[in-house]
């Protein structure tokens, strides 16, 4: 219809001429639809008179404009009881990140405080590492069976699981427990609770991380790029803050005790926040199936082989072929087969193998950049821990500017960009080998902080786009893993050398592994292979 020109045939589902100017647009919604949502406390749409089980609603002319409409689809998704409070349960997984992040990212500021008041080693100290991937490994393990614990506990039989009763109980528990680290670390007397407090966080985040994660992923517009930007954002205000108070002489046991606020803060939100619905629980109580549609689904109608039924329910899934990481169709079994299929492309290898350097480097330069400076350039030590937030200022940036650009690159485009982007992490790592000023390295370990920090993500993408879309949980999951796995062992690498040849080895070390990303990236496709569009 155009702008000015009244509709003599209005569609069956408004009750009155609508006009390009909305004054009023009248819509029949259902009346079950109305009932949820003020339920919910939805000020969308606002009844007035009913009419034979449906009601007349009247949209608000707030959210109109000129030559627009409003369809039936369109007013469905505003309203939609599916995702109840999006924005305030997005802003509570945002803060979750951020909490991570902070608790995370002051390592390197804290670090040589940790040696000087434990009389530790640089190997002992980088047992915190290997302490991390420990409780992050357990936690994986782990993951599924308390979720599902918590998602049936208090539920009547015929009803044995609630996935929004299992994330909202697994959110609040380890939210506490994730206030546990600070406590510990603000209460440490050797490295027996340093080890501790790395352990319970690593296991805490896992649930947090992997429950906010998933939330994001399902909602529209999936913002995961900014919801791992957060991460950084903590990351970076934890050091600056860290360091501010560690200047003024303040011992950094209080800088962890003061973080309780903000764990307090995570625990309230995610507690009115992440609660399940009214509309969540009755649409849960719906899927459930009765005692007489149980027994029915069990009673056969006509015999049937239960081999030719086992056989149809097998899935077709692709394996790799023998000398090569390409793909093709074979008819095997379904899930317990994934991951020996995964196992078996030379792809996935090849990827977790620059995941696992890739985050040995990151995590060897954000935890031993501060030590390093001190011990090599014998920087001040009232204003070095500044120097890490500025790697995760870099990174959060970047981060950021990932989640709007990477869509619109192409897969060659993108392989690309990351070679230019590890080529300027190598310059940045030769420049603080090489040029002896404090001032110049804190700048270069910024700019390596935002060349990295499309690393891991786009690595993941490049991944996803070549792996068949069947392994792809399994083979994310192994290549989060591999990461994880590198994060643990090069820095405890690392500290083991250094305490042999002093700190000066550290740039040694970031420096080598960035020359193995930089000319193993050139083996990699810059094209998604034929075999992987089939």
């Amino acid at each position: 219809m155009t702008s000015g020109v009244e509709d003599t045939h209005p569609p069956p589902h408004t009750s009155t001429p609508r006009s390009d100017y909305f004054g009023g647009i009248h819509v029949e919604v259902p009346s079950e639809v109305l009932r949820r949502n003020e339920q919910l406390g939805d000020p969308v749409a606002s009844p007035t008179t009913p009419s034979s089980g449906t009601t007349t609603v009247v949209a608000s002319p707030a959210i109109s404009r000129k030559g627009s409409s409003l369809t039936l689809d369109e007013l469905s998704q505003i309203s939609s009881p599916t995702f109840p409070w999006v924005r305030r349960r997005a802003a509570c997984s945002f803060f979750v990140f951020f909490l991570c992040g902070w608790g995370d990212g002051v390592t390197g500021t804290v670090l040589p405080y940790f040696i000087s008041s434990f009389h530790l080693s640089y190997m002992s100290s980088s047992t915190l590492f290997v302490a991390s991937t420990a409780g992050f490994a357990l936690g994986l393990l782990v993951f599924e069976r308390i979720c599902s614990f918590f998602g049936s506990l208090g539920l009547p039989s015929n009803n044995n699981h609630s996935p929004t009763r299992g994330r909202y109980f697994t959110l609040l528990l380890f939210s506490v427990t994730h206030a546990c680290f600070f406590v510990l670390m603000g209460t440490s007397r050797s490295i027996v609770y340093l080890l501790l407090a790395y352990f319970v966080a690593a296991f805490s985040r896992v649930f947090l991380v992997g429950h906010t994660n998933a939330y994001i992923a399902s909602i529209p517009r999936r913002p995961l790029g900014q919801l791992h930007a957060m991460w950084a954002l903590g990351a970076f205000s934890a050091p600056f803050v860290c360091q501010t108070l560690l200047a003024r002489g303040i011992h950094f046991q209080h800088f962890y005790l003061g973080s309780l606020v903000l764990s307090a803060l995570n625990t309230t939100f995610i507690s009115f926040v992440f609660r399940p619905t009214l509309a969540e629980r009755s649409k849960e109580q719906d899927s459930v199936p009765t005692v007489e549609e149980t027994e029915e689904k069990h009673v056969p109608n006509s015999p049937v082989d239960e081999k030719d039924v086992e056989a149809n329910e097998l899935a077709s899934v692709p394996v790799c072929e023998k000398g090569s990481g390409s793909m093709r169709k074979v008819s095997r079994g379904g899930r317990k087969f994934t991951l020996r299929i995964a196992l078996s492309c030379g792809y996935l290898w090849a990827y977790a193998f620059f995941v696992w350097v890739y985050c040995g480097s990151e995590t060897n330069t954000q935890g031993y950049i501060v030590t390093y400076l001190m011990g090599v350039r014998n920087a001040n030590p009232k204003t070095v821990g500044y120097v890490q937030s500025g790697f995760w200022g870099g990174m959060a940036i970047s981060r950021f500017i990932t989640g709007f650009v990477t869509p619109r690159l192409s897969f060659t485009q993108l392989k690309y960009t990351l070679h230019g982007l590890l080529a300027v992490a190598l310059a940045m790592n030769l420049l603080i080998l090489f040029v002896r000023s404090v001032v110049e390295n804190a700048i270069s370990a910024a700019v390596v902080g935002l060349v990295f920090g499309p690393m891991f993500p786009s690595a993941l993408v490049l991944a996803s786009d070549i792996l068949p879309e069947e392994i792809h949980v399994i083979s994310l999951n192994l290549l989060c893993g591999f990461g994880n796995l590198g994060s643990s062992m090069f820095p405890f690498i690392t500290g083991t050398l250094a305490n042999i040849k002093g700190p000066r080895v550290i740039i040694y070390v970031t420096s080598c592994q960035v020359v193995v990303l930089l000319f193993s990236w050139f083996f990699f496709p810059s094209r998604v292979p034929q075999s992987s569009r089939r």
